[in-house]
This record gives structure tokens, sequence and C-alpha cells, in this order.
């Protein structure tokens, strides 16, 4: 259905914010305040508008300009009342709404930036009647929606959008306004993120590194470490990251800008969240999590660990708060007991159980259940993480009281796992089963299938065999992105390979570094005679290690091939000298003794000096200011340092390294840089 004439539309909305202001005039005139009179610029933008919409016949034939500045005017303007903003705001609103700015138009970019502005900067008098100053905040925040999401938003800068978020943020946040106001908030907000998180293929590099800054700060403001972050804060975070990932998954799983703060940042943050007692909170952590991992779990192997790990950990840890739900509805059943509150005892069972419902979920993902078992069981250095899962599962299972939900929902997972695997092997059998049919009709000689008669006969076996295995993959779309699974006999080689190297492992902890490498060298696990390399990459990637004993075993006096080969196998060029260093100790824990530690510091100093090129006049040099970097680090973190000194200031820092470099002083800069990266 056609919309009426815009020019009409232009002029119903003008007649009702003329009336308002006129009547606001009036009420301030009885107050003896400064009177509102014809020369007021508000009242004259408004009738020089009426003016050129009398001389035209339609709205096309003026500027966007002309009848919107009259409006954006009213609300920028400080001497109107809250109405009379409302009122604007709301004609502003439905000049987008009703597509009265043409989007084609090439001046629609100044239109839309004019409109951002007043909108986001919007002034008004307050009032003391309730409920005033809020219906015009309410506004703000669907004009806003309103022009995010309408063709014309494509036009908006990046700073522009951020300005916008941020004042719906401010109005969402603030916990002095009434929740009606906080929830349309969070509404706006999840509809402008729906909005931009679809459309990001589509926006140029300038908005896409918008969107990256706002899913940080969204991953800030779920920090359950950050004490400003309340419940209610925490929770709109999570409810926007999970808009996120429901319309922009595909495109967060190919952007390499935004990948690394998935990775870290927001991985960390979740696993934190998980061990609220808040059940909203836990709730939408783990629908984030689903997400997360349903969409770029082939970059989150470890991360993805952690979180069964912890599902695992509330599962078993929650246990006994089960027994005494069960010992609770037996004393309620017997009539007696006591009547006392048991929100604790229902909190921890109710935690368990979101927690199972988290893991039927995550189960049900096509190819998890085998991802699990190949990538986690069957990796030397991981837990046994499915194993694990599917014990515990199978020991919550069964009641030793009434029947609960956990036990049915912990049946149910359990479930899921063996009807993965009956339709995996029932879809490798009917493969098996088709390629061998296929095998012995090439195999049938000329005599019994030959000319144009045979042909057309293996023709028509061949099409329905693939008709056949074509239906079958549509029903079990999960066997479709299996990639060639070992056989029996290599899985079985790997589970023994991981019991030996978990036993080295041990010994290498426990006991002897030393016997530790020698058991694996003489099991075939690493290369026997000892080869110095293949040790190293052992160390460095079995994170089972205690970082302690690491320390012992390439320090060994009788080793110095380990310790150089270990030093040569970071890669330190363009790193600066204190950010290699901070790599360089992060795998293992420096020894006590003096000596071991000039040892340590030597190799590491003249490997990363000869990585960069030699930037310093001597390789003293950068032995030097490795050492200081370590003295610094201890002057600012040490708390018994911080205690019984005064710290070191930059200042200082430059002058004990006056002179250090080969006679010659360091650049002062990057002095100043590292300075302040270790303060």
């Amino acid at each position: 259905m056609a919309l009426v004439n815009g020019l009409y539309v232009v002029q119903g909305e003008a007649n009702a914010v003329l009336a308002l202001l006129r009547k606001f005039r009036r009420s301030q005139t009885r107050q003896q305040l400064p009177l509102l009179d014809e020369h007021n610029p508000l009242l004259r933008n408004f009738a020089d508008l009426r003016d050129v919409l009398n001389k035209v016949n339609d709205l096309s034939e003026i500027q966007f300009d002309t009848f919107i500045s009259p409006f954006l005017e009213v609300i920028k303007s400080d001497a109107t009342d809250g109405p009379i903003t409302a009122r604007a705001l709301s004609a502003i609103e439905k000049f987008i709404s009703y597509g009265l700015l043409s989007f084609s138009n090439i001046r629609i970019a100044g239109a839309v930036q004019s409109i951002s502005d007043a909108v986001t900067k919007a002034k008004f008098i307050g009032t003391s009647k309730a409920g005033i100053d809020e219906c015009v905040l309410f506004q703000i925040l669907q004009t806003l929606r309103s022009l995010v999401l309408s063709p014309g938003g494509r036009h908006l800068s990046n700073a522009t959008v951020c300005e916008i978020l941020q004042c719906c943020f401010r109005i969402g946040l603030e916990q002095l306004l009434p929740e009606l106001l906080r929830v349309a908030a969070e509404s706006a907000l999840a509809d402008m993120c729906r909005h931009l998180f679809a459309a990001m293929p589509t926006f140029e590099q300038d908005i896409r590194m918008g969107l990256k800054e706002l899913m940080r700060f969204l991953i800030a403001l779920c920090n359950p470490h950050d004490r400003t972050n309340l419940p209610q804060m925490i929770l709109m975070g999570l409810h926007l990251l999970t808009v996120a990932f429901e319309t922009g998954n595909e495109f967060l799983r190919e952007n390499d800008s935004i990948l690394p703060l998935l990775e870290d940042e927001l991985s960390h943050t979740l696993l934190q969240l998980l061990g609220t007692q808040k059940l909203k909170i836990f709730a939408a952590t783990n629908r984030v999590c689903f997400l997360l991992f349903e969409t770029l779990r082939p970059h989150l192997k470890f991360q993805m660990e952690a979180y069964f790990i912890k599902l695992s950990q509330i599962i078993s840890s929650n246990a006994h708060s089960t027994q005494l739900q069960q010992q609770k509805i037996i004393e309620q059943q017997n009539g007696g007991g006591r009547t006392t509150n048991n929100n604790n005892i229902t909190s921890s069972y109710e935690l368990r159980e979101l927690a199972l419902e988290a893991l039927v979920d995550m189960w049900r993902l096509p190819n998890l259940v085998s991802e699990l078992y190949l990538n986690y069981d069957c990796s030397l250095y991981c837990s046994n993480l499915f194993e694990d899962l599917v014990r515990n599962l199978l020991e919550n299972a069964f009641p030793s009281g009434p029947l609960l939900s956990t036990h049915i929902l912990s049946v149910d997972t359990v479930l899921t796992v063996v009807d993965f695997i009956e339709r995996n092997c029932t879809a490798r059998q009917q493969q098996q089963r088709s390629i061998a049919l296929a095998r012995s009709l090439d195999g049938l000689s000329t005599d019994e299938f030959s000319g144009k008669i045979g042909n057309e006969l293996k023709g028509d076996f061949n099409e329905t065999v693939a008709s056949a295995i074509s239906s079958h993959i549509s029903n079990h779309p999960e066997s479709t992105n299996q990639l060639s699974p070992p056989t029996l006999a290599e899985l079985i080689s790997v589970k023994k390979q991981k019991r030996l190297m978990t036993e080295g492992t041990d010994l290498f902890n426990r006991h002897s570094p030393q016997k530790g490498v020698e058991f694996l060298c003489d099991k075939g696990l690493l290369k026997n005679p000892m080869d110095p390399k293949d040790v190293v990459n052992w160390l460095r990637q079995n994170p089972k290690l205690e970082k302690c004993k690491i320390a012992e075993y390439i320090c060994h006096r009788k080793r110095p091939e380990v310790l150089r080969a270990f030093v040569e196998s970071f890669e330190f060029h363009g790193l600066r000298l204190d950010l290699a260093l901070r790599q360089f100790l992060e795998t293992f824990r420096l020894p006590g003794d003096a000596a071991e530690i000039d040892k340590i510091i030597n190799h590491f100093s003249e490997h990363w000096h000869n990585s960069n090129n030699q930037p310093f006049e001597h390789v003293d040099a950068a032995y030097t200011l490795a050492y200081a970097i370590l003295m610094l680090n201890t002057d600012q973190h040490n708390p018994q340092v911080r205690r019984n000194q005064t710290l070191m200031s930059v200042e200082d820092f430059k002058r004990n390294l006056s002179g250090t470099n080969h006679g010659k002083d360091f650049d002062q800069e990057m002095l100043e840089q590292i300075y302040n990266a270790i303060k």
C-alpha cells in the first residue's frame, strides 16, 4: 500500500512540534521566565519550513537538510522540555521508517551523519514528573535503532557507529534508570548487533575494525574480575555476544583480525564465568560457549578441552549436593524432616542440570564425539577427555536414592554417544557394501555383460548405488565430514604410546628428569641415542611437564648441548628484547642458582642478538640489558622489595644502563617502552 505524500507527513510533524513549542512558551511566560518570542530561532526555523513546504507539490523537490534541520535543532537545543524533544525525535524516526530520506541520493551520507550527531547529543530540560525524561531516552533509543537498521545506515562512519552504540550502552548500563528502559536499550543494542554482524562481509575495513572493538568491549563487559561489572551487565554482554555469533558466525570464522580476540580474551573470560553460582549467567555462558565451539573449534582445541574439563568438574563436584537433594525428597515424602531453606543445595543441583544439558547439546554436534576421541584421547599431550567424561557420566547415571533429572540427563548424554557410534558404523558398513558391489560388478567378464546392454546395466546399477549413498548422507550429514579415520590398529598403537608417554612424564616430574628421558628413549618415543633437538621438541610440546624440572634438566652441566638446542628452538626475529625474554621464560622456571641463571641468560642473549642482526654494539650489551630487565621485574613485582624500598623509576632504569652498550647508551625510547611494559 502506497504511503501518503511525504509532504503531508512532514507538514503534520512540523505542526505537532510547533504546537508544543508554543505551549512551552506560554508556560514559560506564566512563570515570568524569558519569553520565547517569534524571533526565537526554533520557531523561526519551522516558520521558514512551512513557507518552503507551501511552495512545492512533492517532498522530492526539496533537499534533506531543508526539512530535517528544524527538527534536529530542537533535539540539540537545551531550551526545550522533554515532550518537545521526544516529539522531534519521533518525527525523525518516522521520516526514516517511511523512507522519506532517499537513500540513493548522493547527499544521504551527510543527512544520516547529521541525524546521528543530533540524536546522540540530544538535550532537554529535565522535569520532576515521573516518566517524562525516560520517554525521551526511550525515543532516542528507537531513533538510533531505526537509523542503524535503515539502508542509510550503511553510510555511517566507524566513529559514528561507535558513538551510537556508546549512547545506547550508557542508557542500558545506568543502574539508576528504570529496568524497563534498560531492557529497551538492550533490545535496541541486540537489533543493531544482529544487523551489523549479519552484514559484516559487505562492510568496508573501517567498519570491520569498529566491530572488532565492539567485540572487545562486550568481552570486557563480561569480565567477572572487574568489580564494576554487575551481574546485569555481564548478562547483557553475554546476550549481545550470543547475537553476534548467531548472525555472524561464518564471517567470524574467516576474520583473521577478530580470531585472536576470540581465542584468548573471550575464551578466558568464558572459562572464568563457568565458576559462577548465578544460574542465569551460567546458562548464558554455556550458550555462548556452544556457539563459539560449534563455529571455531578447529582453532580452539585447548580451550574446548578446558571447557569440557570444567563441565566435568561441575558435574562431579555437585554430586554431594545431589545426595542431599535426594535426602530432602525422602524426608518430604515421609512427612518429616526440616523445612529450612535449602537454596544452596538447590542452586548447586540446578547448576549440575545446566552443565549436563550443555554437555548433551555439545555432543549432538555432528562428528564431535569422534573428534573428542581422536583429538584428545589419541593425542600424546592431551587428557583422555572422552574417556573421562563418559566414565563421569556413567557414575552419575545410577541413582542411590530417588530418580532425579540429573540421572536422566546423564543417561541421555551417554545414549547420544551410543547413537552416534551406531549411526557411524551403519554409514561405514553401507559404504563398504556399496564399494564391494561396485568392484564385483567391474570384475564381471565381458561374456556376462557385454555391448550396449551391459553398459546400460552397469550404468543403472552405479546410478542406484550413488542414489543410495546420497540418500544416506542426507539422512546422516555428520558422516560427510569424516577425513579417512585411522584404523583400529593405528588407534591401539597411539593409545599404547600415550600410556608410555604418561609414564615417562611422571618419571620426569616425580623422580628424575634424566630417568624420564631415558625411559622414553628406551621405549622408542624419543630417538636413541638421545638427540638434543628431539628432546627439546618434547620439552616444548608436553604441557604436563613441571617447569622447574625442565630448568633442572636443561641446566645440567653435563648436557650443554640440550640448553643450546632449547634456546635456539625459539624464533626471536623482530621481537623486542623484553618480549623475547618473556616468551622464553614462560616455558620454564628460572633456577635459584646464580651460576645457572647466568648461563641461561648468556645463551639467550647471544641467540636473540644474532636473530635480530646484532642490533647492539656488542653481544654483551644484550646480556646486560636482559639482566637489567630481570632486576626491574623483581623490583616492580616482588612484594618484599615493594615493602622495603622505593620502586625503581624510569630514570633510575635508564641511569643504571648508561654507557653499557659497549660504552654507548641504549636507545632511550626503547628503554621507556621496556620499562612501561614491565611496570
